[in-house]
Formats: structure tokens, C-alpha cells, sequence
């Protein structure tokens, strides 16, 4: 057994939404991928897609929190469309590991939201705004 190997799968299910879909749809394939054990194969075919997706919506929920800090204005300004548009970000952007996470998921939701700013009709002085803002995180998390 390797608990190495679990805890890279369990980490994937919960950030990653195509490895979740998969192993939702087929579960013991995903953990033959991962190199699991015909007993942590088990082990880990157990756990619910409530549980799984649980556990990633809080995850998702506290990356919200994180970044609607650091985008504090920008957060303000858009309101409930914020929200809306970062859990689209979200299910296609596992968080990255690190010690700068979460202003790293800042700039990569930035960038996200420029590229759809058109179609969710973002106001241009909205998307300067977030700018200025990202300008701001990076002088501070980036010395």
C-alpha cells in the first residue's frame, strides 16, 4: 500500500473536476491509474459522491473566501456575479500547490475573467479595476 498514492488521488477527486467526473463514473479505474491497491481500491471506492463533492465545494468556497479578500473592490463592485464567475473558474482550475496559492488563484481568475469579460459583460473600468488590484497582491506577495 501506498498512502503516497491515496493521497494523490483524494487530493485530485477534490480539486480536480474531470478526475472527480471520472471516478464518479467509474471509480476503480480512476484508482487503477493512481497505482492503488486492489485494498485501498476498495478503501476508496467507498467514499459517496456527496461526500466527494462535499468536501470540493468547501474546498471551492474557501478559494472563494481567499480571493474575494484580495479582490476586495473588484468583489464589491460585481457582487453576486463575482461569486458566479469565479465557481465557473474554478471547476476547470485546480487550486496550484504552494506557499503563494491564493494570490497566484487571484491572477489566474483575473485572467480568466478578461478573457470573458465580453460575453458576461464586465465593464471595461471594472476589469482596470481588478488590474490595479492585482498590481497591488503582486507588489506585496511578489518581493
Amino acid at each position: 500500500m501506498s498512502l503516497a498514492s491515496v493521497q494523490n488521488l483524494l487530493a485530485r477527486l477534490y480539486t480536480d473536476s474531470q478526475t472527480r467526473e471520472d471516478f464518479l463514473d467509474d471509480p476503480i479505474q480512476i484508482a487503477h491509474k493512481f497505482h492503488l491497491s486492489p485494498v485501498e481500491v476498495e478503501k476508496v471506492s467507498r467514499i459517496t459522491q456527496s461526500q466527494i463533492k462535499k468536501f470540493s465545494g468547501s474546498l471551492i468556497q474557501k478559494r472563494l473566501n481567499e480571493v474575494r479578500k484580495k479582490l476586495t473592490l473588484t468583489s464589491q463592485i460585481l457582487g453576486q456575479q463575482f461569486n458566479q464567475l469565479f465557481l465557473k473558474f474554478a471547476q476547470n482550475k485546480a487550486l496550484d500547490k504552494g506557499i503563494k496559492k491564493h494570490p497566484e488563484d487571484c491572477y489566474l481568475f483575473s485572467r480568466f475573467m478578461i478573457s470573458i469579460a465580453k460575453q458576461e459583460e464586465i465593464e471595461p473600468w471594472v476589469l482596470d479595476l481588478m488590474r490595479y488590484e492585482i498590481m497591488r497582491i503582486k507588489a506585496v506577495y511578489c518581493k
